[in-house]
């Protein structure tokens, strides 16, 4: 029941984060613009914290490392398979999911594609037996995939954010964009700046204005 639900949080993770990353980016909004949105999710969203982008992936399972990266690239334009350190994450995600697949809906038997999914050398029938270690080491592979999307997306965000002069440098023209990014990604008090989103834009601030630098030479 814990690894199920690990899980289900994790898939709606993904599913709040990229629909987060839509209402703040223009860019990323324009990625998304051809996704098909039921009407009804613009009022059913509407007095929620959760974007009605929701909406385009309640059909969707994201129990599935490609699902998520398929997501991925069709609301924000990023590509997941450009950084091997999100997709080695995702795939330990995946073989998370057919774990909880083959509990959820076979009473814990392993049957040939799971078999095959999580590459077993055996090639019986065979039952998943988990022990509380074991179930710990389970559940990192949901806390590694949650985290190597959430620094890709936010890292993706940003540079592109630089390289599209949307990030000028200047505190009091980014501090309103950047500061929601910062707080959609981080927990304040949890993250390496102990929540000061201020301390947090100085390392961007210095990259724009090296890229300002270059740009100048070159001129």
């Amino acid at each position: 029941l814990m690894i199920v639900g690990v899980i289900s949080a994790a898939e709606f993770y993904f599913r709040s984060i990229l629909g987060r990353i839509v209402q703040i980016c223009p860019l990323c909004s324009r990625a998304a613009e051809s996704a098909q949105v039921p009407l009804g999710s613009f009022d059913y969203y509407g007095g929620s914290d959760y974007c009605f982008v929701l909406g385009a992936m309640e059909h969707e399972s994201f129990a599935d490392a490609d699902r998520v990266a398929n997501y991925i690239k069709r609301l924000t334009g990023f590509k997941t398979g450009d950084d091997s350190s999100v997709v080695a994450a995702l795939a330990g995600y995946e073989a998370l999911c057919e774990v909880r697949h083959c509990l959820a809906h076979a009473r814990g038997f392993v049957g040939l594609k799971g078999s095959r999914a999580m590459a077993l050398d055996q090639r019986t029938l065979s039952k998943v037996l988990i022990s509380q270690e074991g179930a710990l080491e389970l559940l990192k592979l949901s806390h590694n995939g949650v985290r190597a999307v959430n620094r890709f997306l936010f890292e993706s965000l940003v540079d592109r954010w630089i390289d599209r002069d949307i990030l000028r440098g200047d505190w009091a023209e980014d501090r309103a964009l950047f500061a929601l990014a910062w707080r959609a990604f981080f927990v304040a008090g949890e993250d390496a700046f102990n929540g000061n989103v201020r301390a947090a834009y100085s390392p961007v601030r210095r990259v724009v204005a090296k890229r300002k630098e270059a740009i100048a030479a070159k001129a």
